[in-house]
């Protein structure tokens, strides 16, 4: 979806003993931590191993930390632990990307605490050893991500969440229909009831739904997003339609088109193939 980030709810924790920490449900004690769009710069997989050690360094630096109760420097470090991961996640993303869900499941909520008036220090503790483990893997990324239980993971996270989005989609278009079906009766409070559901079927599966062309906004775009306003469709013109114009008159050619693109959806998620890389992506 253009202009927007998104997450995915923390499927893979159930699917392998990793979460996806960029869009996983471990908890920050309410940190909102948001990383930046523009990357500083490309390091190149060759840098993989000696920005790991770096890591490495920065971690005892945030260990020591916390045995001298210098909660200033834990800060300080936090911050240069983003900054260093920051500057080439990418690349481990893109080449490694079960070595990069166990380094951000450990990583964020480190740095989340660190962003904090008052870190919750035991949050920090508890997850610090698992960094330090995830990063020393990281040193060695090639051995690490070719052995035959890191790809038998990777082949069951992947078939597993497979099946989760094509789940989702089947709720997606049942729930769609009845929104829709709220929408051309023209019936108010029926189409606030049922919008609710049918968003939260999109939202999951949307990182797999942005790999489909125009599908994604046409299904989800919002005014902003759209150049000629003339042809914005999807559930943001049904949703204005219902809060800010508190009328459904002239929205069935919307709520037909919606229900259409978010079959076509179904059946593009049904027929695709799936790997790692988009699954870390999204």
């Amino acid at each position: 979806m253009i202009g927007k980030k998104k997450t995915i709810a923390a499927i893979l924790s159930a699917m392998m003993p990793l979460a996806l920490a960029a869009c996983s449900g471990t908890e920050t004690s309410g940190a909102n931590v948001h990383k930046e769009t523009k990357k500083i710069e490309t390091k190149g997989e060759a840098s993989i191993p000696s920005e790991a050690e770096q890591l490495q360094k920065i971690a005892g630096e945030i260990g020591r930390a916390l045995d001298a109760d210098d909660m200033e420097q834990l800060k300080a470090a936090g911050q240069q632990l983003h900054d260093e991961w920051f500057s080439f996640e990418d690349e481990v993303r893109d080449k490694f990307p079960l070595l990069y869900t166990k380094v951000e499941k450990h990583l964020l909520p480190v740095y989340a605490q660190t962003t904090l008036k008052t870190p919750d220090v035991e949050q920090v503790k508890e997850h610090l050893p698992e960094l330090k483990e995830a990063l020393k893997a990281l040193e060695h990324p090639q051995a690490a991500a070719t052995s035959s239980g890191e790809r038998a993971k990777l082949k069951e996270a992947v078939a597993k969440y497979k099946a989760y989005v094509e789940e989702q989609a089947g709720k997606l278009v049942e729930s769609t229909e009845t929104f829709v079906k709220a929408v051309k009766a023209e019936d108010l409070a029926a189409a606030k009831a049922s919008y609710a559901e049918a968003r939260v079927y999109y939202e999951r599966i949307e990182p797999i739904a942005e790999s489909f062309g125009e599908l994604d906004p046409a299904i989800d775009a919002r005014v902003n997003d759209v150049e000629d306003k003339a042809n914005w469709t999807g559930f943001h013109r049904l949703e204005k339609a219902i809060w800010k114009d508190g009328t459904l008159d002239g929205q069935a050619k919307y709520a037909d088109q919606l229900l259409n693109d978010v079959k076509q959806l179904h059946d593009k998620i049904e027929g695709v193939t799936l790997n790692a890389k988009q699954i870390v992506a999204g």
